[in-house]
């Protein structure tokens, strides 16, 4: 045996035969000496193990967490694409509301047309629409919106038809100034894709004054369009040296519009 084992289990013995062969006073107060000692370290573990103890909860609760939040994730990803759905749904609920208004209020025979194509390059010229001449569309036609005049049918197919836009060059449209005996002819202009295209209406009288936001129709000469139609509102007037030409900002917005219908009566 090692000498420091062996003067530990002295000491032991030694401190056993005085507490065996001391009376009951002297122990108790051994006990209470002893008690006193490791108090400290007895409640310094006590409270180590409530620390521990709530860390531990902590961890278990965050782990609960984590695992509820993952839940609601895998099941907000499916609510969101059903809210998406939703509000499509919604939107061409209310394009149909109006597209069956616009019909049963319209003096005219309409067909109604989704647009399927616009090009980037020309989107200022020309437009896609899924009727054709299987629904009774020719060249000519003229084709409105909620809004106002859009353009007419150019080239048709059985099921399919292009329509040139009134924003195009070469659509050119007899058109009046309301509140005024002003007439002119009304057609468009180029403009850079995604920038406002305006209109330009020529042949106007030199001193002719109205306010901007003036509204413009069309006059109905020409048998191609029909009176009154709306076409757009004055933006502007440029005075010339015969005559006054006004810029026109068109009603129709494709943007905000995928039905248009084609007055299928006019032909």
């Amino acid at each position: 045996m090692k000498p420091l084992h062996l003067i530990a289990s002295l000491v032991f013995l030694l401190i056993s035969t005085w507490v065996v062969s001391s009376s009951e006073r002297t122990v108790r107060g051994f006990q209470v000496t002893y008690y006193k000692l490791i108090s400290p370290f007895i409640k310094a573990g006590s409270a180590f193990d409530q620390k521990t103890k709530l860390f531990f909860s902590e961890v278990q609760t965050s782990q609960q967490l984590e695992k509820r939040l993952v839940a609601i994730e895998s099941e907000f990803g499916p609510l969101q694409a059903t809210e998406a759905r939703y509000k499509q749904i919604e939107a061409e609920n209310a394009r149909l509301r109006s597209a069956l208004d616009i019909k049963t209020r319209s003096k005219f025979m309409l067909t109604s047309a989704k647009v399927v194509r616009r090009s980037p390059a020309t989107w200022w010229e020309t437009i896609t629409i899924d009727k054709g001449g299987d629904n009774r569309l020719a060249p000519q036609i003229p084709v409105i919106s909620e809004q106002g005049l859009v353009g007419k049918v150019d080239r048709v197919f059985n099921d399919l038809s292009t329509v040139l836009l009134l924003t195009d060059e070469s659509c050119l449209i007899s058109a009046k100034v309301d509140g005024t005996p002003e007439h002119g002819i009304i057609s468009g202009q180029r403009g850079k894709y995604g920038e406002e295209s305006l209109l330009r209406l020529k042949y106007l009288t030199n001193d002719i004054s109205v306010p901007q936001g003036t509204k413009v129709y069309t006059s109905g000469k020409g048998g191609v369009f029909p009176d009154n139609i709306l076409i757009g509102t004055i933006v502007s007037i440029e005075t010339g040296a015969l005559y006054a030409e006004a810029l026109v900002k068109p009603s129709f917005n494709l943007d905000e519009s995928e039905v248009v219908f084609a007055i299928v009566n006019d032909q």
